[in-house]
């Protein structure tokens, strides 16, 4: 990738990018002659065999920018503020040439007439700041379900419930791959190999965000798919790293969000006795498609928040049914009265949803009684827990599946972008 500081001469004379922690730069309206102008405003060396570096003073000098180091940068038109430090970085692209140029301190353009009183006028300025992380990393993309989940293992698997949702979506991906009509899958790593972030996006859905080792790392993501022109309609997974990727994502592509949901991620391991209301689970076959459809859709009016994408309840049935992605159950009490689904396998667990009872049959614990046989169903037939979503502005499904012995892990939230 050709790189965005092209430079001649010593100087640079593309201005793209910023970042809070670093120094601003005055250049691209500075004649590129006048060595006295440049040596006005103050210089910042990025050769560190001249100076020491304090990364959090805005005068100070830069790590060294050799080849191949991956920066942060960005485009940007707006006025130059000098005295402020809260530009965002936007994409992250590797170097293609060393710089041991100077680049102008933002305090020293005071003491230059001309550049002030252009400032003064309320002109638009070109700037750039660079910030190189704090190890080097690189965000890549896989084309293989199967190695993302043998990469991100050590990561998601240190908390299987947490992660529950990104990978249950890989282990979907990776075992019935026509589940899904399109997806991509990304890994933040050090030059070491060390996984430090994951995520995943299957269009046109959020993207779903694992665990960061570091704040690093969602910065790292942002920047690399803001580079790649990602279209993101928004961002789910648990909290803090959810809001710490989505302020990211907002500062680098000048977006808004509006938080659509706030989850709470249970687990199980050991269910306790509950009182079975009248009638019994069945397993649902092709038979029932037809039913399915029609209270899949129903849950999605009711539950999915307005503005997202629903599932496609066709083609949703249709995967657990025929490809063995998941299943459904039907409590049966004169007729079908409930339907609770299960999917997402993780190494060692599933994902119960949907649950769902039409409004003429609620009331007589059919939603309490089917999610415990499901539950009970999924354990016996070896899985270690079950986990499930509820939306906390529900606390009748919080209580019922407290009730049965789910407990909290932590909490989750489904975020969309909007413009400002």
């Amino acid at each position: 990738m050709p790189s965005p500081l092209d430079h001649d001469g010593g100087r640079l004379h593309d201005a793209r990018g910023a970042h809070p922690w670093l120094q601003s730069e005055l250049f691209g309206r500075l004649p590129s002659d006048d060595r006295d102008d440049a040596g006005g405003l103050g210089h910042v060396d990025l050769d560190l065999r001249e100076q020491p570096v304090d990364r959090h003073r805005v005068n100070d000098a830069a790590k060294p920018v050799p080849r191949g180091e991956l920066l942060g940068c960005l485009a940007t038109l707006e006025p130059l503020d000098l005295c402020s430090r809260d530009d965002p970085t936007v994409r992250r692209v590797p170097l293609d040439a060393d710089l041991p140029c100077p680049i102008p301190a933002p305090e020293g353009v005071e003491r230059d007439s001309e550049s002030s009183s252009r400032l003064g006028s309320g002109e638009v300025l070109l700037r750039h700041c660079i910030r190189i992380y704090d190890y080097a990393v690189v965000v890549k993309e896989l084309e293989n379900p199967g190695a993302f989940l043998e990469a991100t293992a050590q990561l998601l698997l240190e908390d299987e419930a947490r992660n529950n949702l990104i990978l249950g979506i890989a282990g979907t991906l990776d075992q019935h791959p026509s589940v899904y009509r399109a997806f991509r899958l990304w890994l933040v790593e050090k030059n070491s190999g060390e996984v430090m972030g994951a995520a995943l996006q299957t269009p046109p859905y959020n993207l779903v965000l694992g665990p960061p080792r570091d704040d690093d790392a969602l910065a790292a993501l942002a920047d690399a798919l803001s580079a790649q022109r990602v279209e993101l309609p928004g961002v789910t997974g648990a909290v803090p790293e959810v809001d710490g990727f989505s302020e990211s994502w907002m500062a680098r592509n000048g977006l808004g969000r509006q938080r659509r949901v706030a989850q709470r991620i249970y687990r199980l391991t050991e269910l306790r006795p509950v009182e079975h209301a009248r009638g019994h689970a069945r397993t649902a076959t092709e038979a029932d498609c037809d039913l399915l459809v029609e209270w899949v859709s129903a849950f999605a009016a009711e539950a999915v928040p307005e503005g997202a994408p629903g599932d496609d309840a066709d083609r949703m049935v249709d995967a657990r049914l025929r490809t063995g992605a998941g299943g459904f159950t039907i409590w049966d009490d004169d007729g079908p009265v409930s339907l609770a689904g299960w999917g997402g396998r993780t190494p060692n667990g599933v994902r119960i949803g949907h649950v769902y009872t039409p409004p003429k049959h609620r009331r007589h614990g059919y939603g309490r009684t089917i999610t415990a046989a499901v539950t009970a169903a999924q354990l016996a037939a070896g899985r270690r827990f079950c986990f499930l979503y509820t939306d906390l502005a529900n606390p009748t499904s919080n209580k019922i599946y407290a009730d049965i012995g789910y407990e909290p892990v932590c909490d989750a939230t489904d975020y969309a972008f909007e413009p400002q």
